[in-house]
């Protein structure tokens, strides 16, 4: 399948060469590139594509004869419109995620240090190996800092549970610092999980607006095609197909010797 600039080309040059090519039946010119779009190629940059796409429109509002092309300027704009709205959506809620990831990357750096003064004060009460510190810490302290994050609020459960069952040894303020574990870390990871979801959402949202501007853009290609019949030369007032195209760096000059 023909893909991104060179099936622009390939379908433009097929249109433009002025005449139609058959050979005793059989096409030389194969239909179906007509149904392909060459906006939809993923290596145009959406910087590329919004380019493409604001000069595009100058070109459409400049040269409109009659207004031909206006429900077309019309639906592109609010293509582009979506296309930079879901833009700034995404970086407007990008500090909130970053912002969540990293309560959770330092509630859980702090976590073996807040475990550690609960065992500690365990092992002040019941000694180190002890039934009681079994039913305490079963899977050892480690438990805590090695499971997945959609474990920690069991393994906390557990020790709550424990600690509850111990609290007139330990006294309240252990079981009270377990406790408010437990509920910091449901808030941290909901915040986490829900700026996961919101970030799928908005990452979502972008692709959507996208492949709506490309087919805008493909529906442009067939309407200045029908309003400019057999004059592919046309399509250079409405589409400048360089700015779609990779340019090849320039190398810098090398200092001359001496």
């Amino acid at each position: 399948m023909l893909t991104g600039i060179t099936n622009f080309r390939k379908l433009i040059s097929s249109v433009g060469n002025g005449h139609n090519k058959f050979n005793t039946g059989n096409f030389m010119m194969k239909l179906h590139r007509f149904f392909q779009n060459p906006f939809d190629d993923p290596s145009f940059g959406v910087g590329k594509l919004l380019a493409f796409t604001n000069d595009h429109l100058a070109k459409m509002a400049a040269v409109n004869p009659g207004g031909i092309l206006d429900a077309r300027i019309s639906a592109t704009t609010a293509a582009l419109q979506a296309v930079s709205s879901a833009d700034v959506d995404d970086l407007n809620n990008m500090g909130w995620r970053k912002g969540q990831k990293g309560e959770k990357r330092k509630f859980r750096k702090a976590l073996p240090g807040s475990i550690g003064k609960i065992y500690g004060a365990a092992v002040a009460k019941f000694g180190p190996k002890t039934p009681e510190m079994k039913e305490l810490f079963p899977s050892g302290r480690s438990a805590f800092i090695k499971c997945r994050d959609a474990v920690l609020e069991d393994e906390l459960g557990v020790l709550i549970t424990a600690l509850t069952a111990h609290q007139s040894e330990l006294g309240p303020e252990v079981l009270a610092s377990a406790e408010a574990l437990a509920s910091g870390w449901q808030a941290v990871y909901e915040g986490s999980e829900s700026s996961m979801a919101a970030k799928a959402h908005t990452e979502k949202a972008r692709r959507d607006a996208r492949a709506a501007l490309q087919q805008e853009l493909f529906l442009n290609l067939l309407a200045l095609a029908q309003n400019f019949p057999r004059q592919p030369e046309k399509l250079n007032s409405y589409m400048q197909q360089s700015l779609l195209e990779k340019h090849p760096r320039v190398p810098k000059p090398r200092p001359s010797a001496g």
